[in-house]
């Protein structure tokens, strides 16, 4: 019998005070991270919106200097009838407007956040 005694008190553990300071650490921890978590979602949210935006001014210009160089008269070119301009894949809806001295349009992303950008240029020239 004094030997099952002897055995039980040289094992060691973790108390119980040990174990609730482990925790409430772990929980200051998850307080501060995840909100900095959903942060970071949105606003690669809004980079990736910001990147498609610039893709689409891009891709306005590109096709200005398409029809110049097929001597086509850029003056009258209606860009929002162009869907190479537009059709940024499935993550993007796209939207746009031909202006007489601009061109502006409007991205939304489609993985259900509602995320929108809008976006304007100047109309190219020359």
């Amino acid at each position: 019998m004094k030997r099952k005694k002897r055995s039980l008190r040289s094992e060691e553990g973790f108390t119980l005070i040990e174990i609730i300071a482990v925790l409430i650490v772990l929980g200051i921890l998850a307080a501060v991270a995840v909100p900095k978590f959903f942060t970071l979602a949105e606003e690669s949210r809004q980079k990736a919106l910001s990147g498609a935006a610039g893709e689409m001014k891009g891709r306005v210009n590109q096709y200005f200097a398409l029809q110049l160089l097929q001597a086509n008269t850029p003056g009258g070119i209606d860009y929002a009838s162009y869907t190479g301009i537009t059709d940024l894949g499935a993550d993007f809806s796209t939207t746009i407007v031909n202006g007489s001295s601009d061109i502006s349009g409007v991205l939304t992303m489609q993985d259900g956040s509602n995320a929108t950008s809008n976006w304007s240029m100047r109309r190219p020239s020359y």
